[in-house]
């Protein structure tokens, strides 16, 4: 896969229910969409990941009175790997690496972490799609939210 200044190849990475429900047990649902995404890595087992981090239109005021947060995605990707000699997050594809996100060591008030710094040159899409799913008996239709790696 050859990756130019003006292509961006976009892969599924993975589908989360679209339709979160703020309250337990309410019928009551708001769409979610992707607030934000970060890399982490193992530096023992040289992998890395993506988290995913959603969010809801009226989701202050529902979190205000004691509503829930939708629950991050760590979704480990085929071909993305964390490269100790270079501290980088890389994608391998095929014949080609892209640097995803540099690895850095940041000191803090609780001592140092490690945090990956975002090249911009892999970002995280979704797009909200309907799906019919037939159980033998009756059609339903499946609204979801699905991921993508987009590398530019």
């Amino acid at each position: 896969m050859s990756v130019h200044a003006s292509d961006v190849v976009k892969i599924k990475i993975g589908s989360v229910p679209l339709d979160f429900a703020p309250w337990s047990g309410s019928l009551l649902t708001e769409p979610l969409s992707v607030q934000s995404f970060r890399f982490e890595v193992n530096s023992q087992t040289e992998r890395a990941r993506v988290v995913v981090e959603y969010a809801y239109d009226r989701q202050q005021t529902y979190v205000d009175q004691e509503g829930l947060y939708p629950a991050p995605s760590a979704i480990l990707i085929p071909g993305l790997l964390y490269d100790s000699a270079s501290k980088a997050v890389v994608y391998n594809a095929g014949n080609q690496r892209i640097t995803c996100g540099i690895f850095q060591m940041r000191k803090g008030m609780f001592g140092a972490r490690g945090h990956v710094e975002s090249t911009g040159t892999c970002e995280i899409t979704s797009a909200a799609v309907n799906r019919t799913w037939d159980d033998g008996w009756t059609i339903h239709q499946i609204r979801s939210l699905d991921l993508f790696l987009e590398i530019r």
